[in-house]
């Protein structure tokens, strides 16, 4: 296994906001080449293909890709002997509440311009009321629904192992604090590495 660096998730999150998901993109194939070698059994891509890959098909290959890398981690820690999932309940709980409320506030925020929209105000504005409204309506319950199965899944798992659960959080559109997710079970890995509770293989 080779040495694997700490990373800090907070100014990562913050970097891929303020470069709106380009440095998403670099972090991605950074976290994929850490759980390859911590792994030393690759499942998918290597880093920039996976990368290339999520791009070429317009994000599709990504959830493939978290399906994948995930369940590379947690087999490798299962190997080491650590803990599956480090992720306090806690913290998936907040992550799931906060993006759907934002999920819900960016899509109610978007019928309300469409409504004002010059398109829209030519026709009956009652109709269009009423039919962006039903909109907002469908979105609230898809939105709401994902969380409540996230958060049940959460609670409720009996497999420790987070891997659906990753792939569900990229459903809820939680990309850049999944990648968050992985990068605090790596962070791990590294602190056991440096306090020599892991032997590493040369």
């Amino acid at each position: 296994m080779q040495k694997i660096e700490r990373h800090d998730i907070t100014l990562r999150i913050l970097f891929t906001f303020l470069t709106c998901g380009l440095y998403g993109l670099y972090w991605m194939a950074q976290v994929t080449n850490d759980v390859h070698a911590v792994s030393g059994k690759p499942q998918c891509a290597g880093g920039g293909k996976a990368v290339l890959f999520s791009v070429l098909t317009c994000s599709i290959y990504m959830y493939y890709w978290i399906y994948k890398i995930g369940g590379e981690l947690v087999e490798a820690r299962y190997r080491m002997g650590l803990a599956l999932d480090v992720v306090e309940k806690k913290i998936y709980r907040n992550v799931i509440v906060i993006m759907t409320l934002v999920s819900i506030g960016i899509s109610g925020l978007q019928i309300i311009l469409q409504s004002f929209d010059d398109e829209y105000a030519k026709m009956n504005p009652d109709l269009v009321f009423m039919l962006l409204f039903w909109v907002f309506i469908v979105n609230v319950a898809i939105q709401g629904g994902l969380a409540a199965l996230l958060l049940w899944f959460v609670y409720k798992r009996s497999n420790p192992s987070p891997r659906i659960l990753y792939v569900l959080m990229f459903l809820l559109r939680t990309n850049i604090f999944t990648l968050g997710f992985l990068q605090d079970s790596l962070n791990d890995i590294s602190d056991r590495q440096a306090n020599g509770e892991i032997e590493l293989q040369r």
